[in-house]
């Protein structure tokens, strides 16, 4: 190959990989855009002190992290009874009641 035609090649792999690059950057700038229409918000504005670090909000908190306001209120669970006794489950393979001998 000539100098002449390796110079040019060498030009057009630059900016092949200059274009690749623009297109990633718009691509990813669409997406994060798409992401902040859906969700109504940006990432970071979403929860209260959100320029607090992890342990000012727990400790706001008093270490109980609780979700954001009407996310979901259907899953709510009520905790079991206080003296709801536990389960005891059998190791597989055995009956109920029959004493286990270790190997």
């Amino acid at each position: 190959m000539t100098p002449r035609l390796e110079a040019e090649a060498v030009g057009l792999r630059t900016i092949w990989r200059a274009a690749k690059g623009a297109a990633f950057a718009t691509t990813f700038a669409l997406v994060v855009t798409a992401a902040q229409a859906q969700t109504g918000r940006s990432p970071d504005s979403g929860t209260p002190g959100a320029g607090d670090s992890l342990s000012d909000r727990l400790d706001k908190s008093n270490g109980v992290i609780v979700p954001r306001e009407g996310v979901d209120p259907g899953i709510q669970k009520p905790p079991p009874p206080v003296h709801a006794p536990t389960p005891i489950v059998p190791p597989p393979g055995s009956r109920s009641g029959d004493a286990i001998a270790p190997k």
